[in-house]
C-alpha cells in the first residue's frame, strides 16, 4: 500500500509537468497561428479584426422580368407615368385584414390649439400617405395566405416566399411609423413647442403626450432663462473682465 502510494506521488508531478507542457505547446501553435494569419492579412491589406459589411446584389432588369412585372423597370418609381384610369388591377380582388386600420389616425389636437392651415394641410397628406402604405399591405396578406391555406408553408420555395413578404410588410410598417413620428413633430412644431426626442410609442399625439411636451418645452425655457440671467450677473459683479489692470499687474 505504501509503497505504490508513494510510486503514485512521485509519479504525479511527472505528469503535471507532462500536461503543461502539452499546454504551452497548444498555445504556442496557436499564437504562431494567429501571427500567421495577421501576416497574411497584412500583406493583402486586409485588417483581421474588421469584417466588411455584406453588400446588397444588385441586378439589371431584364426583358422576360419585365414582362411579368413590368414595375420591375423602376426608372420611375418616384414621378410614376402610370395614367390614373389605367387600372393593372383591382384593389377588391385583395382581402382586408380584420386587425388592419387602413385609416391613418387623426391628429388628436384641439381646435384652438392655433395650428396654422398650412401644417393641418400637410398632416393631412401624410395621413393619406399612410392609408396608402396601409392598403399595399392586402395584396401581401392575401397573398401571404394562399401559401399557407393552398401549398406547403414549410416547403422552401413557400418559406422563402412568406419570408419575402414578411420582409416587406415590416418595411412598409416602418415607413407608416417614421411618417407618424413626422407628422407628430410638425404638429408640435408648430404649437411652438422644443422636439423632445421620441422613442417608438404606438399612439399619436394623445393628450398626454402633448402636455410632456409643453412641460419639457418650459423647463427647456426655464433654463435658458436661468443661464441668461446668471451670465449678466457674473459680468455685473467683480469678475468683469478689466484689461488694463491686467496689463499693470504684468507691468510691475
Amino acid at each position: 500500500m505504501s509503497s505504490n502510494n508513494a510510486s503514485s506521488l512521485s509519479s504525479s508531478p511527472q505528469s503535471t509537468e507532462q500536461s503543461f507542457t502539452d499546454l504551452i505547446t497548444a498555445l504556442r501553435k496557436e499564437i504562431d497561428d494567429l501571427r500567421r494569419q495577421n501576416d497574411e492579412h497584412r500583406e493583402t491589406g486586409h485588417n483581421l479584426h474588421v469584417v466588411s459589411k455584406q453588400t446588397a446584389v444588385t441586378f439589371y432588369p431584364y426583358e422576360k422580368l419585365i414582362e411579368y412585372v413590368p414595375s420591375a423597370e423602376g426608372r420611375h418609381f418616384f414621378n410614376s407615368r402610370i395614367p390614373e384610369d389605367d387600372k393593372i388591377y383591382d384593389m377588391a380582388d385583395f382581402h382586408l385584414n380584420a386587425n388592419m386600420s387602413y385609416t391613418a389616425p387623426l391628429t388628436n389636437v384641439p381646435s384652438q390649439s392655433g395650428i396654422s392651415k398650412f401644417n393641418l394641410a400637410i398632416d393631412k397628406e401624410l395621413a393619406q400617405i399612410q392609408s396608402m402604405l396601409a392598403h399595399c399591405t392586402r395584396p401581401i396578406d392575401t397573398y401571404a395566405s394562399e401559401i399557407v391555406n393552398r401549398g406547403n408553408p414549410d416547403e422552401e420555395w413557400s418559406a422563402s416566399s412568406l419570408a419575402i413578404l414578411h420582409v416587406i410588410r415590416v418595411m412598409l410598417e416602418r415607413i407608416a411609423t417614421h411618417i407618424t413620428r413626422t407628422r407628430e413633430q410638425v404638429v408640435l412644431r408648430s404649437l411652438g413647442h422644443t422636439i423632445k426626442p421620441i422613442g417608438s410609442t404606438p399612439p399619436i399625439l394623445e393628450a398626454d403626450k402633448i402636455a410632456e411636451s409643453r412641460k419639457f418645452t418650459e423647463v427647456v425655457r426655464e433654463s435658458s432663462k436661468r443661464l441668461y440671467r446668471s451670465d449678466r450677473s457674473y459680468y455685473k459683479g467683480k469678475h468683469t473682465y478689466q484689461p488694463h489692470r491686467r496689463n499693470d499687474r504684468y507691468n510691475n
